[in-house]
């Protein structure tokens, strides 16, 4: 996780924004200024007990406050996440990593939600992986007289869900089984089914669950941090990518970023 050595006390912004990279991309996690007014008082919270990676046993404090925010605090360090319709449900995994189920405000017809999954250490929460678990869209097209106006003309469902294997960071795993459907009743040709399995390792540096490296050299539209501004920068590097599916995660300096790759 970034953080700006400048603030003792940091807060982290869960975000979904536009990111460009040669495909549909979003920003999943951008870092804010400071704690400033949150007001994380100002909403009931839930505490979760997990240990820490140095092995210490700590507190997350989980709420939301009624400007549909969620909060996660743990010592000086917060993160908040926006547009959260609701916690669908709040976990512990392993001992070690708390997983974190959110809807989040979405288009008519539209279902989405996302997990969150972090761990605690150096006195700061780690993001180990943040993902898009749930989207259910139901399409329905009152021009097409293929169907009546009470039916979808096309549904496509993509979940995710996720299960811990090991029990020490040596052999921690990340298992994540991926339902993926699509019918069109205009489209038959375009209807598929996929039940996928992925295995996700576990980067004990970086607190990060990634499938695999790889080299990207191109030019971003990306958050910078300092400005709090979208601006166009050059990466080169080896870099962290999660592969779920037709979702891609990378991480890139301590940020996630989603791709939705193209069938």
């Amino acid at each position: 996780m970034l953080t700006d050595p400048t603030f003792q006390n940091t807060t982290v912004d869960l975000g979904f924004y536009p990111l460009k990279m040669n495909a549909k991309l979003k920003r999943i996690l951008v870092i804010a200024l400071s704690l400033g007014a949150l007001m994380i008082n100002s909403a009931k919270s839930q505490e979760y007990k997990i240990q820490s990676l140095e092995g210490n046993n700590v507190r997350f404090k989980v709420s939301k406050n009624e400007k549909n925010t969620l909060f996660i605090a743990y010592l000086a360090d917060t993160v908040y996440i926006r547009d959260v319709k609701d916690i669908q449900s709040a976990r512990v995994l392993g001992g070690r990593f708390l997983l974190i189920d959110y809807g989040i405000r979405s288009g008519t017809g539209i279902n989405s939600r996302k997990t969150l999954l972090l761990s605690a250490g150096h006195n700061k929460i780690n993001t180990c992986l943040n993902i898009t678990s749930l989207f259910h869209e139901e399409f329905l097209d009152f021009d097409s007289h293929v169907t009546s106006p009470m039916k979808a003309e096309v549904k496509s469902i993509y979940h995710a869900k996720l299960s811990l294997l090991g029990n020490r960071m040596v052999n921690y795993k990340l298992v994540v089984k991926i339902r993926d459907e699509r019918s069109s009743a205009h489209e038959p040709k375009t209807n598929y089914k996929k039940n996928l399995i992925e295995t996700l390792n576990f980067d004990q540096e970086r607190q990060i669950f990634y499938s695999t490296l790889e080299d990207i050299s191109a030019y971003f539209t990306i958050w910078n941090a300092k400005s709090q501004k979208e601006i166009k920068q050059y990466v080169n590097g080896r870099f962290a990518v999660a592969k779920l599916g037709n979702y891609k995660y990378y991480d890139i300096n301590g940020v996630w970023y989603e791709k939705i790759i193209a069938d």
